[in-house]
C-alpha cells in the first residue's frame, strides 16, 4: 500500500481503498489495518471487530480512492497528485499482506511479518551493492499523452515504476540472459522478460474477485494504484505472470513453430506446411515468386521496394485514432529490449521509441485529427498503388466518435479505395478490464477504384457505411453475442 505524510498533521498515512484482499465462495478475505492480521469473514460483513488487537474496522471502506485520500489520523483531505507535486516526491510503498503457496500448508493469504519485511530489506541491500553491474532500463520519464500519468504520481524513471526486489530479480535475469552464447536463443529469451516485465511492476493491481494478479496493461495506459501487488519475479507453483510462466509461454510458441497447427469446428489439425519458412533478404524474391517470405521493420508511407501492382492484398490495422498511444505505451517494454539488445542492434540506440512519424492524435505532441487523416492517407496511397487492380485492402478499426471514422473513411477514399464491405466482430473480453468500453471492432474490405463513380454526398456515403456497421451490430446482438 502506498504511504504518505500527511501536510497536515505530519504523520503518515496509508491509502488503503479497502481492507478486503479477495472474495470467494461467498467469503472475504480481511486485512485488520491496524495490526495486520488476516480472517476469513462473510462476504459482505460490514463490520468486523480483530481478534488480536481488540479494533473495529470496516472491510470494504478504506482511506483513500478516485485520486484522493483522508488522513487516518487527522482526517485532511488531500489529492495525491497535488501531494506529489507540493513535496516533490513519490509516494513510498509499505508491505502489509502476502499472498502464499506452501506445500504443506497450501495457498493462502497472511499479514506480514518481521521475516517478510527483513527478507524485502535484503534485497534492497543486495540491490544498492549490485545495481551498478546490472542491465537495466535507463533514461527518464519524458511529458506525453500517457507518461504524464507517471510523472503526476513521482516517477521520473523508468525503473521507478518497480521495486528494488523486482530490479534485484529482473537485471540478474537479464544478466544471465546477455550471457547464453547462442544469438537466437539469447534474443528470444530478451523477448520473453520483455515480456514478463508487464506482471512484474508496481502497477500491477490484485483482482480481489478473480483472485490473481493484473498485468499493467490490462488498460491501455499507466495506471499508478494505491495498493499495487509485488509479484515473485521466479515463481512458485501457482501465480500469474512469473518470469518461469513467461517462459513456458515462449517454449510453447516454439513448439508450435516446428510443428503448426490450426483449430477448426472439428478439432486440432497439423498444418500442411513447412515447419520453418526461409526468409528472403529482398522483397523482389517475394514479388518474382523465388521466396515465399521478406520480413521488413519500416514506415508503410513508403513502400518504395515494391513495384506498382505487384500484391495481391493488403491487410493491416490502423492506430485507432487518438484511443491508444502505441509509441509511449511500447517505450515500457523497449526500455527492457533494449537493456539486452543495444549492443547487438542500432535500432536500440535511442533511449525511447522515434515518436515523431506516429499516426495518432496525440495532443501532448500536438499531434491534430488532420495530422492523423494525412498520415493515414499518404499509407493508404501507397496501398493503392502496390495492389494489383483485383486486389483486396482490408484493414480493423473502431472507435467510439463519428469524427475518428470520418478520418479514417476519407483517408481510405481519397487514396483511390470503395469500401466493399463491413463484417463486425467481438473485440476486447467483456470480462477483462474494458468490459464496460468498445465491445466490437469492424473489419472493413476495400478494392481500388478502377473509374471514376457518379458524385454523391459524402454524408450520404459515410451513412451508408455507419448504418452497414450498425446493421452487423444488431445482427452479432440478436445472436446473443
Amino acid at each position: 500500500v502506498k504511504r504518505v505524510r500527511c501536510t497536515n498533521c505530519g504523520r503518515n498515512t496509508r491509502l488503503f481503498s479497502s481492507f478486503r484482499l479477495a472474495t470467494k465462495k461467498g467469503k472475504d478475505t480481511v486485512v485488520c489495518p491496524h495490526c495486520y492480521r488476516v480472517d476469513v469473514v462473510e462476504a459482505g460483513t460490514h463490520s468486523v471487530v480483530c481478534p488480536d488487537c481488540g479494533r473495529e474496522f470496516h472491510p470494504r471502506e478504506g482511506w483513500a480512492g478516485r485520486g484522493k485520500f483522508t488522513c487516518e489520523h487527522c482526517g485532511q483531505v488531500d489529492k495525491t497528485v497535488e501531494w506529489v507535486r507540493r513535496t516533490g516526491r513519490a509516494p513510498e510503498h509499505e508491505m502489509f499482506a502476502l499472498e502464499y503457496w506452501c506445500p504443506r500448508h497450501g495457498r493462502g493469504y497472511k499479514g506480514v511479518e518481521e521475516f517478510d519485511k527483513e527478507l524485502y530489506r535484503k534485497a534492497c541491500r543486495e540491490f544498492e551493492k549490485e545495481k551498478a553491474s546490472l542491465p537495466l532500463p535507463e533514461g527518464e520519464i519524458y511529458e506525453g499523452e500517457k507518461t504524464n500519468e507517471l510523472l503526476n504520481h513521482g516517477m521520473t524513471r523508468w525503473t521507478d515504476l518497480f521495486s528494488p526486489r523486482q530490479l534485484l530479480g529482473l537485471g540478474r535475469l537479464m544478466r544471465a540472459i546477455k550471457r547464453i552464447e547462442d544469438p537466437a536463443v539469447r534474443e528470444l529469451m530478451v523477448v520473453t522478460l520483455s515480456d514478463a516485465v508487464n506482471a512484474n511492476n508496481m502497477l500491477c493491481k490484485y483482482n480481489t474477485s478473480a483472485v490473481k494478479l493484473e498485468p499493467l496493461f490490462g488498460h491501455h495506459a499507466y495506471w499508478p494504484l494505491d495498493q499495487p501487488v509485488e509479484n515473485n519475479v521466479w515463481g512458485t507453483k501457482y501465480g500469474r505472470g512469473p518470469f518461469s510462466s513467461y517462459f513456458d509461454k515462449t517454449r510453447r510458441a516454439v513448439k508450435w513453430a516446428q510443428n503448426p497447427r490450426e483449430v477448426s469446428s472439428d478439432g486440432w489439425h497439423s498444418m500442411d506446411d513447412e515447419a520453418i519458412t526461409p526468409v528472403a533478404d529482398q522483397a523482389s524474391a517475394v514479388v518474382s515468386g523465388a521466396a515465399r517470405a521478406w520480413l521488413t521493420a519500416r514506415s508503410s508511407e513508403d513502400l518504395s521496394f515494391l513495384p506498382s501492382q505487384a500484391v495481391d492484398a493488403v491487410i493491416t490495422d490502423p492506430p485507432y485514432y487518438g484511443n491508444v498511444q502505441y509509441a509511449e505505451l511500447s517505450d515500457f517494454f523497449y526500455v527492457w529490449l533494449r537493456a539486452g539488445l543495444k549492443d547487438d542492434y542500432p535500432e536500440f540506440t535511442p533511449p525511447v521509441v522515434p515518436k515523431e512519424a506516429e499516426v495518432v492524435v496525440n495532443r501532448k505532441a500536438d499531434k491534430t485529427d488532420e495530422h492523423f487523416r494525412q498520415g493515414l492517407l499518404r499509407c493508404f496511397k501507397e496501398c493503392q498503388r502496390v495492389l494489383k487492380d483485383g486486389g483486396v485492402m482490408a484493414f480493423t478499426f473502431h472507435h467510439e466518435k463519428a469524427r475518428a471514422w470520418g478520418a479514417v473513411l476519407e483517408a481510405v477514399m481519397d487514396a483511390g479505395f470503395d469500401v466493399r464491405s463491413v463484417w463486425t466482430y467481438h473485440s476486447e473480453s467483456r470480462t477483462g478490464f474494458h468490459g464496460e468500453g468498445i465491445r466490437f471492432d469492424t473489419i472493413v474490405v476495400c478494392r481500388k477504384r478502377l473509374e471514376e463513380p457518379a458524385p454523391a454526398a459524402w454524408g450520404a456515403l459515410q451513412d451508408r457505411i455507419v448504418a452497414a456497421v450498425k446493421a452487423e451490430l444488431r445482427r452479432l446482438l440478436d445472436n446473443g453475442a
